[in-house]
């Protein structure tokens, strides 16, 4: 059992020596701590530590360095378990934690652009519904005082996300406990499909704390569940289509860019059947009336499970067929080898932060 001044030599002691990296003396620790000590009293009072365990004498080193049991003691009992990040350190990580958990829907706009870059036609980039996913798992993240950012994960990966603030700061058991009661009464549902029975499951473990926080994850599942009620297509690069002379008349052109930029159901899209395939349709081929002039070429690649997402070219039918399908199969396959570094994999618990 340590003493209460030897807790107040050995915390000093620990983080002296993880600043310096050297030895630390007992004159150090007088001049640091400022006990009105004498430097033999500290130099014994090390002296126990070390005997105890808890110090260690490198060489023939006067200073002292601590021990693996020292470091555990101090990480248990002696540091401040509610340190505050400098504004700068928190802003440094807010930026990365939100780039982090936005690159997935990034991705999926850049890789249009990109693909509309390589091979000069317009892009599609198209992924799947998320009011027909599932949730699979619900995250809150404190990322400053009163700060938290609501992660929604579906059983495919795709991850959205929102900062929200509180007027109150929330205790973080509160916190933990709201998160297990979210998973534990929405996990597996759609988030368009959560009904009052299944909040009232969720409200049981409210407290008058959380109460804000709550009403904060109900309110984005509703945005998400609103927000995302038509098929996902991006169209990229639709500036290209106007430099082909198919397309110098602006009407016919408005009508192909109307069409391929508006939101809906994308069901007239013909897919690959394999996913080394790449589907080919070919003017008249196409049934919407817009797109009776154009042909597009489309890759699948995985996003996860038997999930998929899919990746086109729109351009005249005077097309060099054989390159751009090459060029767009690869394109796809590149794609789906990046997500696997990007992606949450369903089959771990790795993004949960538990075993």
């Amino acid at each position: 059992m340590l003493s209460d001044r030897k807790k107040v030599i050995l915390k000093a002691i620990v983080d002296e020596y993880v600043q310096s990296a050297t030895p630390v003396g007992s004159r150090s620790i007088t001049d640091r701590l400022n006990l009105g000590l004498s430097p033999a009293t500290i130099r014994n009072e090390m002296a126990d530590l070390e005997a105890m365990g808890y110090l260690a004498s490198p060489h023939a080193s006067a200073g002292r360095v601590p021990t693996h049991a020292g470091y555990r003691i101090y990480v248990n009992e002696l540091m401040n378990a509610n340190y505050h990040l400098s504004a700068l350190e928190t802003q440094e990580y807010d930026s990365a934690l939100r780039l982090r958990i936005q690159e997935l829907d990034r991705l999926f706009g850049d890789a249009g652009r990109l693909l509309s870059q390589l091979t000069r036609y317009a892009a599609l980039t198209v992924v799947p519904h998320f009011d027909s996913e599932l949730l699979r798992r619900i995250e809150i993240i404190s990322c400053d005082v009163c700060s938290y950012i609501i992660v929604v994960v579906t059983v495919s990966g795709i991850v959205r996300n929102k900062l929200c603030r509180t007027r109150a700061i929330i205790p973080q058991e509160d916190v933990t406990v709201l998160i297990n009661a979210l998973n534990t009464h929405l996990s597996g549902l759609a988030p368009a499909s959560i009904t009052l029975a299944h909040m009232a499951g969720v409200e049981d473990a409210v407290t008058e704390q959380s109460r804000e926080l709550y009403a904060a994850v109900m309110t984005f599942l509703k945005e998400v569940a609103q927000s995302t009620a038509s098929t996902d297509v991006r169209l990229g690069g639709a500036s290209n289509l106007l430099s082909f002379p198919e397309y110098r008349d602006v009407e016919k052109a408005k009508l192909i860019l109307d069409f391929l930029s508006s939101p809906g159901d994308s069901s007239w899209l013909s897919v690959p059947a394999a996913d080394s395939d790449v589907a080919v349709s070919i003017g008249t081929e196409n049934l919407p009336e817009p797109l009776r002039d154009t042909s597009i070429l489309v890759a699948g690649f995985p996003i996860s499970g038997n999930r998929k997402g899919f990746v086109g070219i729109v351009g005249p039918t005077r097309m060099d067929y054989e390159r751009m399908t090459a060029r767009l199969r690869y394109f796809a396959e590149g794609l789906g080898n990046l997500l696997k570094d990007v992606m949450l994999d369903p089959d771990s618990d790795q993004d949960t932060g538990r075993t």
